[in-house]
């Protein structure tokens, strides 16, 4: 530690210090004070800033947003998504439901942060690095942190809709060890992301595993809505569930039903959606089975006591509950939304824009690498029904799809067989015998 002490001028002997001070000398004594008092001061900076600048890393504060949300085993999860300029309006929906990061790709200029009501904006501290990771079909506009722990890239584009490079800009801002990868039209649950926290221990043991969200829809037909009117639907308590208790009243009402559960049954039918409700039913009937325990053993206690701790009010209930694994996929048409290990595998294709195939090749690539796919317990998403973007339109104008679309799919299945085969077969999650 930096010191001052004060020292006998070389002009004075030690007997003579030691004797009372002439008055000349005690009209510079307070002189040296002062410089005493400056110098002393001028040490304790230089000794603070030493201690500041040898603090591990993580216990300085940064102006970069709020910290990660963290478990003890180091795993945090980022919701990633991205938007056109006329959907930005929905980010106020995921904010207000999603208690972790958020990264998003925006479409437009940053006077449109406004719409996301997600707090107060500036700019953002890593603007330079993320611009530098940018993919060249995408024009840089900016980057914004709203509030605490919201990040927002602004982009420019030319032809088709960039969606593959727009989620890969999201995924370039995240700073947790997993992400989950969303459409902005998709609501979490209140509790998803404490339930996908909750199976830390499971995220960890399984580095190459994709959890897989239970995804519902608000059912109705929106084509022909106008703005206006969809977002005062929208804006409804409950129209959309936020808790498991508001999904199962709109499941019993058929309200809602599985996602594309019309035209698509294969997209979401390997979840296998009933036995995921079944299983949070029962979980959520264990609970309050404890719960009421917990009430007992407090009423048993002398006036003024709070009953002990029960093991199971240490830890986050969830995670008593277990992924469930799937063993193997109903469909090669599944294409589920999946929490991924923040890593290469995580990201997207940039080739396809537009409609259609966008997220399937990722499912595709993952279950040829050998991913363990599982059903994540408690959480799920809901999709909030809209008018058809102008891609959706484009694509159902041309028959639903595009030879070049599907040649490229194509493409992508062929190279992941062959990487899997190359391996004879190993760690493939395979299609279920029929």
């Amino acid at each position: 530690m930096l010191s001052h002490r004060h020292t006998v001028s070389p002009s004075v002997d030690v007997e003579e210090a030691d004797t009372p001070l002439s008055p000349r000398r005690r009209r510079r004594r307070p002189r040296r004070c002062a410089l005493c008092c400056v110098l002393t001061v001028l040490a304790a900076v230089v000794f603070a800033s030493i201690t500041l600048a040898t603090l591990p890393e993580e216990e300085v504060p940064t102006d970069e947003g709020a910290a990660p949300l963290v478990t003890t085993e180091g795993i945090g999860a980022t919701l990633a998504t991205q938007a056109s300029s006329d959907r930005v309006w929905l980010l106020r929906f995921l904010c207000a439901r999603w208690s972790g990061p958020i990264s998003v790709a925006i479409v437009g200029d940053p006077s449109i942060a406004t719409e996301a009501v997600c707090g107060s904006s500036k700019p953002h501290p890593s603007a330079s690095v993320l611009r530098t990771k940018v993919d060249p079909s995408l024009k840089w506009r900016g980057a914004l942190l709203l509030g605490q722990r919201t990040t927002m890239q602004l982009f420019a584009y030319q032809g088709n809709y960039p969606i593959n490079a727009l989620r890969n800009a999201a995924l370039n801002a995240i700073r947790t060890s997993h992400v989950l990868v969303v459409d902005v039209d998709f609501f979490p649950s209140t509790e998803l992301h404490e339930a996908i926290l909750a199976q830390s221990l499971y995220l960890k043991n399984h580095p190459r595993s994709a959890l897989v969200v239970p995804a519902f829809q608000r059912k109705g037909n929106w084509r022909g809505y106008s703005d206006k009117r969809w977002r005062r639907e929208l804006s409804k308590p409950d129209f959309v569930p936020e808790t498991f208790a508001q999904l199962l009243d709109c499941l019993a009402s058929v309200a809602c039903i599985v996602f594309d559960f019309t035209w698509n049954r294969d997209a979401h039918g390997t979840t296998d959606t009933a036995a995921w409700v079944e299983a949070t039913a029962r979980a959520a009937s264990t609970r309050a089975v404890h719960a009421a325990s917990r009430i007992r053993v407090a009423e048993a206690q002398p006036s003024g006591k709070d009953a002990p701790k029960l093991p199971e009010g240490l830890v986050p209930f969830a995670s008593y509950v277990e992924p469930r694994k799937i063993a193997c996929f109903k469909s090669a048409r599944f294409e589920p939304y999946v929490v991924l290990r923040n890593n290469a595998d995580a990201f997207y294709d940039v080739s396809y824009t537009g409609y259609g195939k966008n997220k399937i090749e990722q499912i595709a690539r993952l279950r040829y690498a050998g991913y363990e796919f599982a059903v994540l317990p408690l959480g799920f998403l809901v999709h909030a029904p809209h008018p058809w973007s102008s891609s959706k339109r484009s694509w159902m104008a041309s028959g639903r799809g595009s030879h070049e679309t599907d040649r490229l799919y194509k493409e992508t299945v062929a190279e992941a067989r062959d990487n899997v085969d190359a391996r004879d077969g190993a760690n493939r999650t395979w299609l279920c015998e029929r």
